[in-house]
């Protein structure tokens, strides 16, 4: 039996790894398979409904109790969510972190369990997971470092990006440029990202939409006919969370040292993969920003190299592992700086980490540059780069990678149909 413990059903980021690792393992070993749901957080557990993974419901244990020890134990989640490795064998998928160390903690755990192998998203998750050390500060010549087998698999991106849009998609799509319209916008810069209102507030905010809102209101006034049009994923869609969003983004404006600035459009609720690409591919849109601090992988930024768009990220990151050689992609440079302490994640992001963080002015500079270029530009060279990328990253790829390194962990149960044979008349010898 293969035992995975993931938050299959979440609405999130971890919801979707779960899913995506989950139905390939459960599409390659059927009903050696078993999930025990877990939770991500405060996020809503709708993830499976109206899902290409809807299968997986046949594979929630109802009783987590076990009448057998697991042959595979999968945990996808955080260190954190190894309570108990219950199996023969044994592994993590994780995203890891997306600052430049992991802490002493999650070390010291793998490092003493019975863990076989750690599987994240990128060179980068790889690196800071295997790079880490720490120097015992009474003995320095006691080291503190990973001694787990660490390997990449990277993620997909959602294939349904490249869907018919739906008739509720074409309604949305049509107030949305009337929104345009009516207030005058001929372009827009976009940008999108999972932020916390209370760390946008503070400037704990690792997406960098904080530092991105800044500089484009001190770089554009409302003559400009440029608007900032962002997708701020909270943890829900509710309307406290969008007052809570709005009394952030006022608290921003106190910075902000010139007035009649060029609006910002705030897209909320749950919109369709397809619709959120339609604005990434949009023809008013003239490039995508992603000022990202930390990504473990960055599907969001996958999806945006996939619209062929002007695409602008740090010059570090794990997204790296799918945009060089891109000719849209522009690298910013930036420097690392202790991360603030309303940042603060548990054990996820700790004091004395760092995160990569491009500055205002850099981003008032760059922004200037894409507004003056708009859309005077071609990549159709760009094409061939783009369609290497959806067969690495597409989830066919993916899944082959994934079960190709469960198959050294799990034997596959076979069938063996024995063909009909037929009754022999034996004759005794005299």
């Amino acid at each position: 039996m293969i035992l995975i413990q993931a938050p299959i059903l979440s609405e999130s980021g971890y919801g979707h790894k779960a899913r995506e690792i989950s139905y390939a393992i459960f599409k390659e070993f059927g009903n050696d398979v078993k999930i025990l749901p877990t939770n991500w957080g405060n996020n809503v557990n709708t993830g499976l409904k109206n899902s290409k993974f809807k299968e997986l419901e046949s594979t929630i244990l109802s009783n987590p109790q076990l009448n057998q020890q697991p042959d595979l134990f999968i945990v996808i989640g955080v260190p954190e969510d190894m309570r108990q490795l219950i199996g023969k064998k044994n592994i993590l998928f994780t995203s890891g972190v997306e600052v430049d160390k992991i802490s002493p903690e999650w070390i010291d755990a793998l490092n003493k369990s019975n863990l076989d192998l750690i599987i994240v998203p990128s060179e980068f998750v790889k690196n800071v997971f295997l790079n880490t050390e720490y120097t015992h500060n009474q003995d320095p010549s006691q080291k503190l470092r990973l001694h787990k087998q660490v390997e990449v698999i990277p993620e997909s991106y959602d294939e349904r990006i490249f869907n018919q849009l739906t008739n509720d998609d074409k309604k949305i799509l049509a107030q949305f440029n009337k929104s345009l319209e009516d207030n005058g916008i001929d372009k827009f810069v976009f940008t999108s990202g999972q932020v916390s209102p209370d760390k946008l507030e503070s400037g704990g905010d690792r997406k960098g939409f904080r530092d991105l809102y800044i500089a484009f209101k001190e770089q554009f006034k409302s003559t400009d006919k440029i608007a900032l049009v962002a997708k701020l994923n909270g943890l829900n869609s509710s309307y406290m969370t969008d007052y809570l969003f709005k009394k952030a983004i006022s608290v921003v404006d106190l910075e902000i040292k010139s007035k009649d600035n060029a609006p910002l459009l705030v897209l909320s609720g749950h919109l369709s993969p397809q619709f959120l690409f339609a604005l990434l591919s949009h023809e008013k849109n003239i490039a995508n920003i992603y000022p990202t601090k930390g990504e473990g992988f960055g599907r969001m930024i996958l999806d945006a190299v996939l619209s062929n768009k002007p695409l602008v990220v740090p010059e570090v990151g794990a997204f790296r592992d799918f945009t060089i050689g891109c000719e849209n992609v522009t690298y910013v440079k930036g420097s690392f700086k202790d991360i603030p302490p309303s940042a603060f994640m548990g054990k996820i992001l700790v004091h004395g980490s760092k995160w990569y963080e491009i500055n205002i002015e850099t981003l008032k500079g760059l922004l200037k540059s894409i507004n003056r270029l708009g859309n005077n530009f071609d990549y159709s060279e760009n094409l061939p780069n783009i369609e290497n990328i959806k067969t690495k990253f597409g989830y066919e790829s993916v899944s082959k990678q994934i079960t190709n390194v469960i198959a050294n962990y799990h034997a596959k149960q076979l069938q063996i149909k024995l063909p009909n044979l037929k009754s022999l008349n034996i004759k005794k010898v005299e």
